[in-house]
This record gives C-alpha cells, sequence and structure tokens, in this order.
C-alpha cells in the first residue's frame, strides 16, 4: 500500500524543500567566511593572522655535527630555532600598526595614561 501526495501545481514547492535549500545556501555562506583568514606577510617569513588575532614566525637551528649524540644536537637546534623565531616575533610585534595611530613600539615608549577609579 503505497501513499500518493496530492498533486501541486509545477510552480508551487514544498516548504521543506525551500527550507532546506535556504539552509543549504547560507551554510555555504558562512563557511565560505570562515574559511578565508586575513593574513600580512611580513619580514623574515613572519605571518600576521588578523582573523585569529596571532602572529607567527620561523625559526631554523641549525645541528651541531660535533654533538656527542643527536639527541643532544636536536636539543641545542630547537633552543637555536626558538630564539630566532622570538627574535623574529619581537620585531614583527614592535612594528604592528595600532588602530589608534603609530606602531606597537612607539605606543610602549610613551608614558602611561593613569586612571583614577572610584571617584
Amino acid at each position: 500500500m503505497s501513499r500518493t501526495r496530492p498533486a501541486l501545481s509545477p510552480h508551487v514547492r514544498p516548504a521543506s524543500r525551500l527550507l532546506a535549500a535556504a539552509g543549504l545556501a547560507l551554510a555555504a555562506l558562512a563557511g565560505g567566511a570562515a574559511a578565508a583568514p586575513w593574513t600580512t606577510p611580513g619580514p623574515d617569513g613572519v605571518v600576521v593572522d588578523w582573523s585569529a588575532g596571532v602572529v607567527r614566525a620561523p625559526g631554523l637551528g641549525p645541528a651541531d655535527r660535533h654533538a656527542p649524540s643527536p639527541a643532544v644536537a636536536r636539543v641545542a637546534a630547537r633552543r637555536a630555532a626558538i630564539a630566532q623565531a622570538r627574535a623574529r616575533l619581537d620585531a614583527a610585534v614592535r612594528a604592528l600598526p595600532l588602530a589608534a595611530g603609530g606602531t606597537v613600539l612607539l605606543r610602549r615608549h610613551r608614558p602611561p595614561r593613569l586612571v583614577r577609579r572610584g571617584q
């Protein structure tokens, strides 16, 4: 025993199909907006990801060929890479522009403004 749907005119679609199509369209729009981060490349491979609020910098540490073991060489190379990345991050963050004008470096050397609370 099969049920048959009542005949619809060719110009009318069922509401469930319209809702499903609208939901798919919204999901496609939302997915496309989140998939494209707003990034700015900087000097020395530094990348500022404005949409995530993250600054990334690569670091390279050469392994010591005269180390007593590969594990010791790896630790020293990792420390050198982290030190180089931190130096690059420091320079990149100091050069970041501020919304109020200037850069982080200039803002950092200004005396702080005192704010009184509770009066």
